[in-house]
């Protein structure tokens, strides 16, 4: 299985972010700071104008970064990485996205080595394979898997009665990205698996209520049922979405903008996987599969 992984790691770190511009947010807020020595919070990258040719296919250019400080922090060596060129440094930024996805591999592997040794590949294989992971993590370089491998880290630690460090790598993950605030009230409260799901599902929720949810807000749930392997209605329920939200780039692809019927074909890519993953719970409720007796 880590073959396989390794393998599909290093072909998508060199394709091409199509469906995202965030990436090349990441990298103007580094350069912002080691190329024109201004702080992304206080300046737009619009200021840059006439002297900046990045702007020309960046977007949110008209406001500060809203990036959080440590994601600032990890993105500076990965400039520098880039010596100067540009796909070098958008290679650098892939890699260290491609890093934080097989650091969550792992730790979800170790994990529930402690915790659910017979069902530790399968939960490795229901994060590393989850077709939607693969591709706003891989291909698009979301800095969310980020915020999740530091998160497994702070759980594992948490297992190894490490409390300080824990809690360390859990305030690191709130400063790559603040979702994971959500998992205080679990750490202080024992860190039970059942209740990091439902805290990140109440995170996703609470999101939805606040502005679009888009495809790789998803993620943020997946390593968490990934540790509760033998949920099958929450692992199906949670493909159901993975699916949904990944097809939603379709209509799209389709048409080419995002102008009526877009939004509306938008909805029905993702509901529709979401309800007949809702139709086989119902099924399998109703018609449970026969098990031998004993």
């Amino acid at each position: 299985m880590w073959r396989v992984i390794i393998a599909l790691t290093i072909i998508l770190v060199f394709s091409y972010p199509a469906f995202s511009y965030d990436l090349f947010n990441y990298m103007f807020d580094a350069k912002t700071i080691l190329v024109y020595h201004k702080n992304p919070y206080l300046v737009t990258p619009l200021e840059f104008s006439g002297v900046e040719p990045w702007l020309s296919f960046m977007h949110w250019t008209h406001e500060p970064t809203n990036y959080m400080p440590f994601w600032i922090v990890l993105s500076l060596p990965a400039y520098l990485l880039g010596f100067g060129y540009f796909l070098g440094i958008m290679w650098s930024f892939k890699a260290l996205v491609a890093g934080a996805y097989l650091v969550t591999i792992w730790f979800i592997g170790r994990i529930l080595s402690r915790l659910d040794a017979k069902h530790s590949l399968l939960g490795m294989a229901i994060f590393a394979f989850n077709p939607l992971v693969i591709f706003e993590s891989l291909v698009s370089g979301h800095n969310d898997v980020v915020m999740l491998a530091l998160a497994m880290i702070a759980y594992w630690l948490y297992l190894q009665r490490k409390r300080l460090p824990s809690f360390f790598a859990l305030a690191l993950s709130i400063a790559t990205k603040l979702m994971t605030a959500f998992l205080v009230p679990v750490f202080f409260l024992g860190w039970q698996r059942n209740w990091a799901l439902w805290a990140m599902i109440f995170a996703f929720i609470a999101v939805g209520t606040q502005r679009e949810l888009l495809p790789w807000y998803v993620i943020w749930l997946v390593p968490f049922y990934a540790l509760l392997p033998r949920l099958d209605w929450m692992l199906t329920i949670g493909t159901g979405a993975s699916l949904g939200f990944l097809f939603s780039y379709a209509p799209f692809l389709y048409f080419g903008d995002y102008n009526p019927p877009v939004s509306t074909l938008k909805l029905w890519c993702v509901a529709t996987p979401i309800m007949l993953s809702l139709v086989w719970i119902g099924y399998r409720l109703i018609c449970p599969p026969n098990r031998p007796q004993v």
